[in-house]
């Protein structure tokens, strides 16, 4: 369960711009990563998360808009789910 009392996916990742966000989704219990900016994403970080079910959280303005599409690109090939939501976790 997270903070809000919420079943945390088994099997599942965020995907955070910054390392503030991922300390605040661990902090509420949810397993987190950061990528550090809207630029950073490595394509080859996409092997990390074969078969895991990932949600995305980036800034709501056009730079984390545009580098979420381009992680979500990356993820739908070996991950088992991505969803995308905006600036907040839960």
């Amino acid at each position: 369960m997270n903070a809000q009392g919420r079943p945390a996916p088994a099997n599942g990742r965020r995907t955070a711009e910054g390392p503030p966000d991922m300390i605040s989704a661990r902090a509420c219990g949810m397993p987190a990563l950061a990528v550090p900016g809207d630029q950073a994403w490595d394509s080859a970080w996409a092997l990390g998360f074969e078969d895991r079910d990932v949600t995305i959280v980036m800034d709501a303005d056009r730079a984390g808009r545009l580098a979420a599409q381009r992680i979500q690109r990356a993820l739908n090939d070996v991950a088992r789910t991505v969803a995308t939501h905006w600036g907040h976790f839960g």
